[in-house]
């Protein structure tokens, strides 16, 4: 996986519910449109789940633990 969706990950799972599509936009250099197809990759491949917003699965959470990032605060 891609340092990017690496941190996009570790990015949802600091903001959790309040994540904004233009701030991660705006964060890594990418459209819309790039963020829309991004987070649904990410779900697609088993790392995100949406139930009203996107969260991460025990997927997602290894990836974070794989990086040491998973107590780490985005910001």
């Amino acid at each position: 996986m891609d340092y990017k969706r690496v941190l996009i990950l570790n990015y949802i799972n600091t903001i959790k519910s309040s994540y904004s599509y233009v701030e991660l936009s705006e964060l890594f250099g990418i459209s819309l449109s790039q963020v829309d197809n991004v987070l649904l990759e990410l779900e697609n491949q088993g790392y995100l789940v949406l139930d009203k917003y996107y969260k991460l699965t025990n997927m997602g959470t290894n990836i974070l633990s794989k990086y040491n990032l998973e107590n780490i605060d985005f910001f």
